[in-house]
């Protein structure tokens, strides 16, 4: 085939890359965008473009385009193929790269290898006739229902609810589509919703959560949700993005880009996108099912069940004490206005605003000693800060206001609904399989999982009335994951041993005696230990611990002063390597050679992830990270959500006297009625629970992660011990 490459400029050094997956075809590189797409398609079989000036003209509307929405996208001028990928540096720098790369460009290359799928059409419902067809189609001819809804927040509501039914004709194996939506704008449109989401045919959504959600809300949940395919996607491939357009693109050939149908403000395309979601979950649900391997549906039978504590947790949420809301928010509004104050009297302007980064990076490189600045996160203005006293002051000003002004508008302002912090939790957030958080699907709230530690906003975190708070927590919980998988006999006896862990590896690792480590060496220690068992280099260790506190360390320690902060991270982590030796001697090569004959790692829970990257070869440090850390990662959280899934079971036993609220990191809180200790101590003895791990020489032991118990009082941050096992 005769084929244009259409590239950006700096795309030059890595065209190289493609020639291993264009071989055969003739390829003419364009480092500058066509006039048009027709005259491509008038000189060349099929069109691959890299650069999004060239992607506006293809697409051929006014609205802005980039390469990460359309990425994936295929489109056809005179009947000729065009098709859209990443900026060829990603199939270098990133482990995915040229896996998607070679997927897209099948789409021109071999087009016999993709599905057919079924052609996208639509209709809006507005009479009840033509709705009594389209359910009684459902009803006698489905094979399954796709749904998705579209919501707004002023007022809080459904706009549109949109179907897809899959169907076929008796004695048929020819599938259809037929795509509706319609306004959820009357009591009859709100029936109409109601009738359909009850049919008994399995329904599909992607991200089922956030339509669920939205569909307890209204009153009529849907029966027989069984498939969502962004958790299918997620089972398989859970390094590859799992939005609906990703997903849709992976799928389906003649799929495009289509979201910013949305953003048109006409009402025929707000229509149509609804109506394109649906086909679009429809046609990718048709492939998945027929190209998932038995791996990836065994995840599947594993992941998908959490999303029902999920929901229940999300739709929930907790509840603020709005009284003590406004005090905190009173005690914050002064140390951001002195911090601002102090910053615009230093640097002379008085509108400075510390929190634009258009305004603190020119700060920045006016201070800076060592060269441009080319950001202002936190690591940036740590480093810009030990450079001088001065820098310190403006950096620690900085730093300051950021992390005020960030409580103040995550969780102290944070929109609540009828008094009730709201967020989600979403399953498919990661990698590991750990749950994600993030701001409720009804506009409100926000992670539940990066409230900042200390009592300073748990305090506005209270029960409902009649009820205490708990939170059972898993203790050093990837550390003994770390210690099992490995079979490091040495650090299974430090997890294990009475004494406080981390104070023990401090003694290890820093050749102090136990009882003389406080806890700022304490601290260190357990920094220390993240970084060096996720086989953090010493430049990683450096900016994970911050410069302030590896100078620390290196005071602390007694270490040379002369020492650079890299040699002191340095020294840090081979005295870890040297504590437990078989981490890293025996376990990661235990990891690579698995990992080398299949892309894949199961787990002893039986999740199995598909690994892209090539970690067993020399410069592959980054993909070695990622390998290293998953196994304990995932072991753990799996753990976690067993026992997230039991006690949303144990619930249901309860009479309403018990009550899940959230999962965050380890920990599994909920609130129980006050005088049922009991139902606390009970909920804690499931999370404690034995586990067989084999290490990588083949031996077996009985894991248990111990689980410490935090309730009786109404109020987060006044939760106290519970020594339950004595009890």
């Amino acid at each position: 085939m005769k084929l244009a490459l259409v590239v950006n400029p700096e795309d030059k050094p890595y065209v190289g890359y493609t020639k291993p997956i264009l071989q055969g075809h003739g390829v003419t590189v364009m480092y500058r965008s066509p006039d048009t797409a027709v005259e491509l398609a008038l000189e060349y079989d099929g069109v691959i473009c890299a650069q999004e000036e060239f992607l506006q003209k293809i697409v051929g509307h006014n609205r802005r385009v980039s390469l990460d929405n359309y990425s994936g996208s295929f489109f056809q001028h005179l009947k000729k193929p065009f098709v859209v990928v990443d900026p060829l540096k990603q199939m270098v720098t990133t482990s995915t790269g040229e896996f998607l790369f070679k997927r897209t460009v099948s789409k021109i290359l071999k087009p016999s290898l993709w599905q057919n799928e079924i052609p996208f059409q639509w209709e809006e419902v507005d009479d009840g006739r033509r709705f009594v067809e389209l359910y009684e189609l459902a009803k006698r001819q489905g094979i399954f229902l796709a749904i998705d809804v579209e919501t707004a927040p002023e007022p809080l509501r459904i706009q549109i609810c949109s179907y897809s039914i899959c169907w076929s004709t008796p004695g048929s194996s020819q599938l259809r589509l037929t795509n509706f939506t319609f306004w959820i704008d009357s009591p009859e449109r709100y029936r109409w919703m109601e009738l359909l989401n009850q049919l008994p045919l399995p329904k599909v959504m992607q991200n089922g959560i956030y339509d669920n959600s939205w569909f307890i809300y209204y009153g009529c949940p849907p029966r027989n949700w069984l498939l969502d395919t962004q958790d299918l996607f997620h089972c398989w491939y859970a390094e590859l993005p799992k939005r609906l357009a990703f997903v849709t693109a992976f799928c389906v050939r003649e799929a495009y880009y289509w979201k910013d149908l949305s953003r048109t403000g006409s009402r025929e395309d707000f229509l149509q996108y609804g109506c394109m979601d649906v086909w679009a979950t429809s046609c990718s649900l048709l492939y998945l099912i027929t190209e998932l391997p038995t791996w990836a549906w065994q995840n599947y039978l594993i992941k998908f069940p959490l999303n029902f504590p999920a929901i229940l947790c999300g739709m929930r949420g907790w509840k603020i004490d709005e009284e003590q809301r406004r005090e905190i928010r009173e005690d914050q509004i002064p140390e951001i206005e002195d911090n601002r104050k102090l910053l615009q009297q230093i640097t002379r302007r008085p509108n400075f605003n510390p929190g634009s980064w258009q305004q603190v990076l020119p700060v920045l490189n006016t201070i800076s000693t060592k060269g441009k600045v080319l950001g202002t996160d936190k690591k940036i203005l740590e480093k810009i800060a030990t450079q001088h006293p001065f820098n310190q002051l403006i950096c620690q000003a900085i730093l300051d206001y950021k992390k005020a002004q960030k409580l103040l508008g995550s969780y102290i302002d944070a929109d609540l609904l009828n008094g009730r912090f709201l967020f989600t939790l979403a399953p498919s957030g990661t990698d590991t399989l750990r749950m994600a958080s993030h701001g409720s699907v009804f506009w409100t709230g926000n992670s539940i999982q990066v409230i900042p530690r200390g009592s300073v906003i748990k305090s506005m975190y209270v029960s409902d009335y009649g009820f205490y708070l708990g939170e059972p927590d898993a203790e050093q919980a990837e550390a003994r994951c770390v210690a099992y998988l490995s079979g490091d006999e040495s650090m299974i006896a430090s997890v294990e041993a009475p004494l406080d862990y981390h104070r023990t590896n401090a003694s290890k690792f820093f050749g102090l005696k136990y009882e003389e480590i406080d806890e700022l060496i304490r601290d260190l220690s357990k920094r220390v230990n993240h970084g060096w068992s996720f086989n953090m280099m010493a430049n990683m260790l450096l900016l994970t611990m911050g410069i302030k506190n590896v100078a620390r360390a290196q005071k602390l320690l007694g270490l040379p002063a002369n020492w650079s902060l890299k040699q002191v991270c340095q020294y840090l982590i081979d005295k870890a390597c040297a504590a437990y030796p078989a981490v890293r001697s025996e376990w990661y090569p235990f990891l690579t050679d698995m990992v080398q004959a299949t892309h894949k790692y199961t787990s002893q829970l039986g999740w199995t992830r598909f690994f892209f990257g090539e970690p067993w070869k020399d410069g592959h440090k980054l993909e070695l990270n990622s390998l290293v850390a998953h196994p304990p990662q995932n072991l753990n959280v799996s753990i976690i959500n067993e026992s997230f899934l039991l006690l949303y079971e144990f619930e249901k036993k309860t009479n309403g006297d018990f009550k899940l609220l959230a999962q965050i990191h380890d920990s599994l809180p909920f609130q129980y009625k006050i005088g049922r200790l009991d139902l606390a101590i009970e909920a804690t003895k499931i999370m404690e629970r034995p586990y067989k791990i084999k290490d990588c020489r083949g031996k077996e032991r009985t894991m248990v992660i111990p689980i410490a118990l935090k309730a009786e009082a109404n109020r987060w941050s006044e939760l106290k011990k519970i020594p339950w096992r004595t009890m």
